[in-house]
């Protein structure tokens, strides 16, 4: 939708079903006062709704009227959309909660059906309402026309320029990478075609970027408050949402004199902040790994087992990255085996049990457990697994009979495991090569994903078109998928060689391929991120080589997006330094972290809360990115909080959460 303009300078009139305005204060210079809509009204919801809600009764939508720049209100105004999810309950709570969604740049309107399943215990006795913040989808979109940004610009490089040179500096970033080369990289590589192509056009059509920023997304959330006027409001944010209701905080700890909307409570989860150095956030990786080590040391017989075993970790990985471990005649450990070991099984929880007694072996100069995990012939039971297969039509078979001996099929799986039957068998008797099979079922599977989700993919798919095959990174990403999809990419992998995997990375690799399913949100998420931080990339790397592990850290090409200042300059934008929000007391705060998140490491989660003076954390073991939605513990503590905000939580669930460890005298499973 179209940004709209407008004269009027004073709220409109609002009809919201079983919602009245009440007394609001006046519109003002909003630097100083409360932000408030310039109009309101409800509107027929655009979007699909989840199965059983009705347009206009138990989904309430409308939109409000906001300055595109809040501290100097001119001509040009935007729409925010939103949706009531009504509460299920006939009595419900008089406060609802107001959910953030992340990205930046994903549609919480369009993944209404996905969010409304998340958090359907919390419909339960509270409203919840969702928005689009401005710049996406359904609140003045801030699109690109195709026949705009679909210009190819030539890269112009110097006479006599070293492309080899080139291409080896962008191809193996590592944490000891040369940020000056990077650098001089990014500056011949230039911005990239979006930048180049659309900042032009947003200039032209009066569109002012540095208004696309979190603080403006806090000021439009404010305003929403005030327009929808319930007694009091719950935040709740994940990811990039996190980062909205944050600044909504901070707009509120700046302001304090100022009669606000009232909080009545905040959960942030999967925290990542304006001050955050996103560039850096591949120390996710090596945190995640370590932590199946404190888990360890925080488990009474795995301490005793296993002592510093952490500490041991870190200094085997350090040896073997400056020496090759060599056991017996036959068997050397690189730094690159070892990693890739270890990355392998990092997020699988069945997995991560083995590390310490996989650490303690090694040390020991044994190798079984090494190899057996290296070849895969250690059972691991996982419903991301499937038996050795030798044909591409055993894994309809494998997994039917599974389903059919436990006594669980389900119309659905009975549907789309035929469906997969029938494009297997059509694929097959066309002679369509694995490659290209795996890459249509990949497509297909992915459309299927939510917008979060397909996110990761996405970005998957851009690393695709600079890095080599590594079957690994194939297997990171299929874990995303859905479990029957997901098996049965598992298994075409399982029967592709190595020629086949680099013919699926040039398949990949194509820009056209990603543009057949992939929603991009690459030029929103790239403004506010460029309004938000800022991007030095020699701190970058030494925050990398900060890391207790540096040399777990996931290199090669995209490891690090050191062209992202570049397309800042390209914008036109740039940032002043933040902090992280440090005086919340007049509401409490859940932060929740989870110990498997790689988008948002759990260290930033605890930064946050170390500043704040009413809040309470949980860091969930074996959760990953969005972790207060990932168990039902996670959501009876939510949910908890939500109800009794002040008071302290019952963690006794999360205990239960921790994994038991193999420990040095038991049995590896034939």
């Amino acid at each position: 939708m179209r940004p709209t303009h407008s004269s009027c300078k004073m709220l409109g009139v609002l009809a919201f079903t079983g919602l009245s305005l009440g007394s609001v204060p006046a519109f003002g210079q909003v630097g100083l006062g409360n932000p408030l809509p310039l109009s309101a009204e409800t509107i027929p919801c655009p979007m699909s709704l989840p199965a059983g809600d009705i347009d206009g009764e138990t989904m309430v939508c409308g939109q409000i009227e906001v300055p595109e720049n809040w501290d100097d209100p001119g001509d040009r105004t935007l729409l925010i959309t939103y949706a009531i999810a009504k509460a299920r309950n006939e009595a419900p709570f008089a406060d609802p909660i107001l959910y953030f969604e992340g990205g930046p740049g994903i549609s919480a309107l369009e993944e209404i059906e996905w969010l409304d399943g998340n958090t359907s215990r919390l419909r339960q006795t509270r409203d919840i309402i969702f928005f689009d913040q401005r710049g996406i989808r359904y609140s003045s979109a801030l699109e690109c026309p195709p026949e705009v940004n679909s210009t190819v610009n030539e890269i112009v490089f110097p006479e006599g320029f070293d492309l080899e040179a080139l291409d080896s500096t962008i191809s193996n970033i590592t944490p000891d990478s040369d940020e000056d080369a990077l650098l001089e990289a990014a500056e011949i590589l230039g911005p990239g075609d979006d930048a180049l192509n659309c900042a032009p056009y947003f200039e032209e059509q009066g569109i002012d970027l540095s208004q696309y920023s979190s603080y403006s997304n806090a000021l439009d959330a404010i305003a929403l408050m005030n327009a929808l006027n319930y007694p009091s409001y719950n935040l709740y944010g994940i990811s990039y949402g996190s980062n909205h209701t944050m600044e909504v905080m901070r707009y509120y700890d700046e302001n304090d004199s100022v009669n606000f909307p009232v909080i009545r409570s905040v959960v942030i989860d999967g925290v990542v902040g304006t001050w955050v150095d996103w560039l850096a956030v591949l120390v996710a990786f090596p945190n995640v790994i370590l932590d199946a080590f404190e888990q360890c040391e925080a488990d009474d017989a795995c301490l005793a087992s296993y002592p510093n075993i952490r500490q041991r970790a870190i200094d085997l990985v350090e040896m073997i990255a400056a020496d090759p471990l060599t056991v017996g005649e036959s068997t050397t450990i690189t730094i690159d085996d070892l990693r890739g070991i270890l990355r392998r099984y990092a997020f699988r929880n069945e997995a991560r049990v083995y590390f310490p007694r996989l650490i303690d072996e090694l040390e020991r100069g044994e190798t079984e457990l090494y190899l057996r995990l290296q070849d895969e012939t250690l059972p691991i039971v996982s419903d991301a697994d499937l038996p050795e297969l030798s044909t591409p039509f055993e894994p309809i078979a494998v997994e039917a009979n599974d389903i059919a001996d436990q006594m669980r099929v389900l119309a659905d799986e009975v549907e789309n495991l035929a469906a997969q039957s029938r494009r297997l068998s059509e694929a097959y008797d066309r002679g369509v090569p694995l490659p290209q099979f795996f890459a249509d079922e990949f497509a297909n599977s992915a459309e299927q994903l939510p917008g979060a989700v397909q996110q990761q993919v996405n970005l998957f798919l851009v690393n695709m078109r600079t890095t080599s095959g590594d079957r690994e990174q194939l297997l990171q990403i299929v874990t995303v998928f859905s479990p029957s999809e997901r098996n049965l990419l598992l298994s075409l992998l399982s029967l592709m060689d190595d020629d086949d995997i680099a013919e699926l990375y040039s398949i990949l690799a194509d820009p056209l391929y990603s543009e057949r399913f992939v929603s991009l949100f690459s030029i929103i998420q790239t403004v506010i991120h460029c309004n938000d931080r800022v991007f030095d990339l020699r701190k970058t790397f030494e925050t990398l080589r900060a890391n207790d592990a540096p040399q777990l850290i996931p290199g090669g090409a995209g490891a690090v997006d050191f062209g992202f200042g570049a397309r800042c300059a390209a914008y036109g934008l740039s940032a002043n330094p933040s902090e992280p929000i440090s005086n919340s007391s007049r509401f409490p705060v859940l932060v929740s972290n989870g110990s498997l998140d790689s988008n948002t490491p759990a260290i930033w989660g605890e930064t946050v809360f170390e500043g704040l003076e009413n809040a309470q954390m949980v860091t969930f073991p074996s959760s990953a990115h969005g972790a207060t939605r990932d168990t039902n513990c996670a959501r009876d503590i939510t949910n908890a909080f939500f109800m009794y905000p002040e008071e302290e939580l019952n963690l006794s669930c999360v205990d239960d959460l921790r994994p038991v460890f193999v420990l040095p005298d038991d049995p590896l499973p034939e």
